[in-house]
C-alpha cells in the first residue's frame, strides 16, 4: 500500500524551525561558555581593538570565522556594551539560518515526492533533535552547518540548482563556519 505525497509548504515549515529554537531560548535562556569564549574576541573586534582575546596578544582563541564574524556584528550593532543583547540578535540570525535549511529541506522534500509518513518523520527529527535545538540557540554555529549542508544538498539533488556557484558557495560556507568542516562536506 504507497502512502500519497503531499507537498508541504516551506513557509510553514521554515516559521517552526525559527520559532522552536527560539521558544527553547526563551524557556532555559541557554548560553555555552563556549560562546562567551569567542564572544570574548568577538567584542574585541567590535570595539576596535582587534580579532583577538586579549588586546596587544596576537592569540587566536575562535575556531569558526562566521561564528565569530556574526557576534561580533551583533555587539557593534548593539553598542559593544549590551553582551544579553548581542547574544540574543546573535540567536535570531542562527535561528533563521536554521528556518533557511528548513525551507530547503521542505523544498527537496517536495522535489523527491516524499511520502507524508517520511516527510513527518524527518521533520519530527529535525525539529526535535536536542542538538540542532540547543546548539541554534547556545551560541555555537550549529544551525550555519545545518543550512550549508542543506544548501549542498539542494544543489545536487534539484537539478535547475545544481551549478558550480550553488555549491561553491555551499561548501565556502561550510569551510567558513568550521575549519573541520572538509569532513562533513566531503562525505
Amino acid at each position: 500500500m504507497e502512502i500519497a505525497s503531499k507537498k508541504i509548504c516551506p513557509g510553514w515549515m521554515a516559521a517552526l524551525a525559527f520559532l522552536v529554537p527560539l521558544l527553547f531560548a526563551l524557556y532555559t535562556g541557554h548560553a555555552w561558555e563556549d560562546y562567551y569564549i569567542t564572544y570574548r574576541a568577538s567584542h574585541n573586534l567590535a570595539t576596535g581593538h582587534g580579532l583577538v582575546y586579549m588586546p596587544g596578544e596576537r592569540v587566536q582563541s575562535f575556531t569558526s570565522p562566521l561564528g565569530t564574524l556574526l557576534p561580533a556584528l551583533c555587539d557593534w550593532i548593539t553598542g559593544g556594551n549590551h553582551d544579553d543583547a548581542a547574544l540574543w540578535l546573535y540567536r535570531l540570525i542562527c535561528c533563521s539560518f536554521l528556518a533557511g535549511a528548513a525551507f530547503l529541506l521542505a523544498r527537496l522534500c517536495n522535489h523527491w515526492r516524499l511520502s507524508a509518513w517520511g516527510t513527518t518523520t524527518l521533520f519530527g527529527l529535525f525539529l526535535t533533535s536536542a542538538k540542532i535545538v540547543d546548539f541554534t540557540i547556545n551560541g555555537m554555529e550549529s544551525a550555519l552547518m545545518v543550512f550549508f549542508a542543506t544548501w549542498c544538498l539542494a544543489g545536487f539533488f534539484e537539478p535547475k540548482k545544481c551549478t558550480i556557484w550553488w555549491l561553491g558557495l555551499g561548501f565556502a560556507g561550510f569551510m567558513w563556519t568550521r575549519p573541520d568542516a572538509f569532513v562533513p562536506g566531503g562525505a
